[in-house]
């Protein structure tokens, strides 16, 4: 992605709209199977569109001006997250960057990834053998979190990209700090519909924001 040009980006942004724009007319118009294909794709294109929005604009515009995020700084209470999402039934997946955990409650996921080595995870040439989770199918909502245990300079300058927020998704990551509290680089506000489920997260990783004087 680093290597791709702005405008090449722009230009994949307009053709997934346009792609976009088609699915939501086949929905309209397409019965069982094909009508979930065709949902599912266009959840996808969207999701893709997001992400590649913010790489173009940091692209075009992040040389050009200073972006002020809003960071946000947790302790946690949990000595050992990963033994504490297991004993709260996340399941667990290896990966070559660390573990990743997959809870479905109800109609919504809550993924937690807690990666270990940086450089791996950004170079991850890992293919995922796992099946398709069917149970994702019907959830409403999905909240992903990535946890940075370390980090080099070039990667963490990174993870302003990571926070996302959509109807059906909030995505965003925390890095670890030498003082063992957990840090946000890119804090946007849950809306009503990802409130409850980030603060449901946040309670099972026992992460409590720290709260600075003149907040």
């Amino acid at each position: 992605m680093k290597k791709i040009k702005a405008r090449t980006l722009w230009i994949i942004v307009g053709i997934l709209f346009l792609i976009a724009i088609g699915l939501i007319f086949a929905v309209q118009y397409t019965n069982d199977v094909l009508n979930k294909v065709c949902l599912v794709s266009l959840i996808v294109c969207f999701i893709l569109i997001t992400i590649l929005i913010q790489f173009a604009s940091f692209k075009s515009f992040g040389g050009q001006r200073n972006i002020k995020y809003k960071t946000k700084e947790y302790e946690t209470s949990i000595d050992n997250l990963e033994d504490k999402l297991i004993e709260l039934g996340y399941k667990k997946t290896k990966r070559v960057y660390g573990n990743s955990y997959l809870l479905i409650d109800n109609k919504h996921a809550y993924k937690v990834s807690i990666i270990n080595s940086s450089n791996a995870y950004f170079s991850n040439t890992e293919e995922d053998k796992s099946k398709p989770n069917k149970e994702l199918d019907k959830c409403e909502t999905f909240l992903g979190l990535e946890l940075f245990n370390e980090i080099d300079e070039d990667n963490f300058k990174k993870l302003v990209e990571f926070s996302i927020q959509t109807k059906n998704i909030y995505y965003t990551a925390f890095v670890k700090m030498d003082n063992g509290n957990y840090k946000c680089l890119n804090y946007e506000k849950p809306n009503e519909i990802h409130e409850n489920c980030y603060d449901k997260l946040m309670n099972d990783l026992g992460l409590k924001e720290i709260i600075n004087e003149g907040e």
